[in-house]
């Protein structure tokens, strides 16, 4: 009586009128703006018509970002070579690098794309009668909307500082904007390049810098936002099981479909897994380096001015919020997928039966969850491990600093 009732209500739910495609295109349409993730179709409402062209707009755009990037990424390594080691001058090898990777790795996956989201909606129909998971749709855009507001405030916050100081450095909006683009933003191009500056010149790679940094964002909500699918598909399995449970329910057939459903659960996720996991290996990486740089810089706080002090914890926060958004979310999958357990061990031993048995060994015997390269799985104890490296680290640099001699340096962002 109850699977037929159950049926009865979600029959109707449909690949056009929900899918994870549909759910996702927002994002993926900003992705493409920005130069990143060239497949076809994103506006279409079902997967069918997702493909993939080398010959395309999109990509054009995208190699233009990666080759902008490399090159900016080239001019920080020859001024540490060639004239000296500089932390800032490392911070744009790491984060110009990790954009780059970022956009060929993404290219890569969009080649891919269409037959992951094929796999993925034959899972969708395989588990129509569960429904689409409630509120998904509604999560994605919340979370896709802050992190991309949040993201663009801090931009061009500290992008609109930079420029206001070079203008009332300079006196005029055009010396200004000059000296915000070649010695404040971009010098290591220009002083390579200084005879054929142009205007124009300084605002493309103003581009390519606010792509760079969009970049990064993208990485960590893709992670998020394929996490929290995921996780909600493996929670309606719990919601199925919980229901078989308290119904006393013996049927094999009933107990064999729940099972089937979880193992192609397990089977997604780990493709994405394989598809994602270098990809995730960046975004700890790029991460886990900017929060060590942003507590070394802790230790200069007091040179600072109010408004890097200002844009200094809100950095800081953001950072934090990466890492531990993509580390909750990311664990969410496991967490899911392993709470059948707990509801099958309640179960009277008298409605055992074969098929729950086998539920219970693929539960325990399956990994489902996102990893970094299989280097590391995305848990909630990575945030734990994650803040005691960082906090060793903080040790380490206050007890060297004691002893060391501290140069009084301008600002980056103020230098006339």
């Amino acid at each position: 009586m109850w699977k037929k009732t159950r049926t009865k209500k979600r029959v109707t739910i449909t690949p056009q009128e929900h899918n994870i495609h549909k759910s996702l295109r927002f994002i993926f349409v900003v992705a493409q703006i920005f130069g990143f993730f060239p497949v076809q179709g994103v506006l279409s409402k079902t997967p069918n018509s997702v493909g993939f062209s080398w010959m395309s707009v999109r990509i054009l755009s995208a190699i233009l970002t990666c080759t902008g990037g490399f090159l900016v990424a080239l001019g920080h390594i020859r001024h540490m070579i060639l004239i000296e080691y500089d932390q800032f001058e490392m911070n744009g090898v790491i984060f110009y690098t990790c954009g780059c990777l970022s956009c060929i790795y993404f290219i890569k996956m969009a080649t891919e794309w269409p037959q992951i989201i094929l796999k993925w909606q034959e899972v969708d129909i395989a588990m129509a009668t569960y429904g689409w998971p409630r509120n998904l749709n509604r999560r994605i855009k919340i979370v896709s909307a802050v992190f991309l507001l949040l993201e663009t405030a801090e931009h061009f916050s500290i992008q609109a500082n930079k420029l206001i100081v070079a203008v009332q450095c300079k006196g005029s909006l055009a010396k200004g904007f000059e000296h915000f683009t070649v010695n404040m933003s971009f010098p290591v191009i220009f002083d390579v390049i200084k005879p054929f500056y142009s205007p124009w010149l300084g605002l493309v790679f103003q581009f390519v810098n606010t792509r760079m940094a969009f970049s990064w964002t993208f990485i960590d909500l893709f992670i998020i936002l394929i996490s929290c699918a995921l996780a909600m598909r493996f929670g309606q399995i719990n919601y199925r099981v919980r229901c078989l449970k308290n119904m006393k329910v013996q049927s094999e057939r009933s107990w064999g479909s729940v099972n089937e459903d979880y193992n192609r659960m397990c089977q997604l996720c780990a493709l994405l897994d394989d598809k994602m996991s270098f990809l995730i290996l960046i975004s700890f990486f790029n991460n886990f380096y900017f929060i060590i740089f942003q507590v070394f810089g802790s230790l200069n706080l007091h040179k600072a001015t109010a408004l890097e002090v200002i844009y200094y914890y809100i950095s800081l926060g953001l950072l934090l919020l990466r890492i531990v958004s993509i580390c909750l979310y990311g664990s969410w999958i496991y967490e899911e997928s392993k709470k059948g357990v707990e509801l099958i061990s309640s179960i009277s031993p008298e409605f055992y039966n074969r098929e729950i048995l086998r539920f219970m060994q693929s539960i325990k015997y399956q990994a489902a969850g996102l990893t970094g390269k299989k280097f590391f799985k995305i848990s909630r104890q990575l945030v734990l491990k994650i803040a005691s490296a960082v906090v060793t680290y903080e040790l380490v640099v206050i007890q060297f600093s004691r002893n060391a001699e501290t140069k009084d340096e301008p600002s980056k962002n103020s230098i006339c």
